[in-house]
């Protein structure tokens, strides 16, 4: 990366395919940190001590609130909290089973205040520059300036005066770097940083 920015994963939502059906009874028969109302929705709700999961008998599942540093983590998360537990009461879940991240949200410290009011004087300009989506501020109803990356990167930003960003949208860690490199070089294109 371009600049030296550390960054933390806050949240991943990934879409799992355990390629076998499970037998979703077995895991309310099991378990007590599940929710099961077929009559309203199909999944079954599984409160893994921190992360949620989606499961559904087809060995679909959706994982969200998953907590890491290190997106490569994430498949041996999955496999201690979700993939262990369905082993131990007779659900084969084949190893190779596979997994792919929807959504990852971080955040990162600029180590600086950040002008905000500066930057958004200069919104159409930066805009323009940068092939941004869009920026906006209200002060009045957020104190964060969101900032629309563009098709390039595909994330939008929630910048604080403070030098705290939150990071919406990326799929991998290079697209979070990518984001951050970006995002610096619009505040400082704008004298903010």
């Amino acid at each position: 990366m371009k600049y030296n920015v550390q960054y933390t994963i806050q949240n991943a939502v990934v879409v799992v395919d355990f390629r076998t059906r499970i037998d979703i009874y077995k895991i309310l028969e099991t378990f007590d940190d599940v929710e099961y109302e077929p009559t309203t929705f199909p999944g079954l709700i599984w409160k893994i001590d921190g992360p949620r999961c989606l499961l559904f008998s087809s060995g679909k599942a959706v994982i969200a609130g998953i907590k890491t540093n290190r997106v490569e983590d994430i498949k041996k998360l999955i496999e201690e909290k979700v993939v262990r537990r369905l082993r131990e009461i007779g659900i084969n879940v084949p190893d190779n089973f596979s997994f792919e991240i929807q959504n990852l949200v971080a955040n990162a410290d600029l180590g600086k205040p950040i002008d905000l009011n500066k930057v958004y004087a200069q919104k159409d300009k930066l805009v323009k520059k940068f092939n941004l989506k869009s920026i906006s501020y209200d002060p009045e109803s957020f104190p964060g300036m969101r900032i629309a990356l563009g098709p390039d990167v595909g994330v939008t930003c929630l910048v604080f005066s403070s030098g705290k960003v939150v990071i919406a949208g990326a799929k991998t860690e290079e697209c979070i770097e990518r984001a951050l490199e970006k995002l610096i070089d619009v505040l400082k294109e704008a004298g903010a940083l």
